[in-house]
């Protein structure tokens, strides 16, 4: 998903640039990947549950932990 979103901008950019003839930049800022393959995994902020519960991997270290436990709290009653 990641390589195809960057092909389609780079050919974008190279298009523009054959068009324009003035300098034409790329804005990095508006960039968005939408991940398919990730839109059934549940997610709590920014950390995917999965990976977090997943014993077979390295554990992933929370940065917020109490904000993680109250988004996870207020999810559940949500839910």
């Amino acid at each position: 998903e990641l390589k195809a979103k960057m092909q389609a901008q780079m050919d974008d950019f190279y298009l523009a640039q054959q068009r324009s003839d003035e300098a034409v930049s790329w804005n990095h800022a508006e960039f968005e990947v939408d991940y398919e393959c990730l839109a059934h995994e549940v997610r709590v902020g920014d950390v995917y549950l999965r990976l977090l519960l997943d014993g077979d991997r390295t554990p992933c270290p929370l940065h917020a932990p109490s904000r993680f436990f109250d988004e996870l709290y207020h999810m559940l009653l949500s839910e």
